[in-house]
């Protein structure tokens, strides 16, 4: 994947078993490592931190992978950092500050080696 022109190496978390467990009982996540979480239809979404004590920083992505929210999560805390569109086609977790750190904001897109998002997860659409 790539952000900002810094490639990650991101899990894809593209079932509903995927998606429900993403990094829960992780030790450590390194530094340039993450997790996109896909879904076949654009939705408002929450993310919490269920059983997950690595610090994180989750974008809401939509269909064109463009970032449209930053939230910092707070180990083992379930209450879910809910998403203020209804449009939220990709979210994408990372280590605490990693898009800070790394001069990522909103806005800027997001996308794999092969090209855009939708495109990759979704080539009928």
């Amino acid at each position: 994947m790539i952000i900002n022109s810094q490639r990650v190496l991101v899990e894809i978390a593209d079932t509903d078993y995927l998606r429900n467990r993403g990094l829960m009982f992780r030790e450590k996540l390194n530094e340039n490592e993450g997790m996109i979480f896909v879904f076949e239809t654009s939705q408002q979404v929450g993310f919490y931190m269920r059983n997950t004590t690595v610090p994180l920083t989750v974008a809401y992505l939509g269909s064109s992978g463009v970032i449209m929210e930053l939230h910092d999560l707070e180990p083992l805390n379930e209450t879910p950092a809910k998403a203020r569109s209804e449009l939220v086609r990709f979210v994408l977790e990372m280590p605490r500050d990693w898009f800070k750190k790394n001069g990522v904001t909103e806005a800027q897109k997001v996308r794999v080696v092969k090209g855009a998002l939708l495109e990759v997860f979704f080539p009928e659409e």
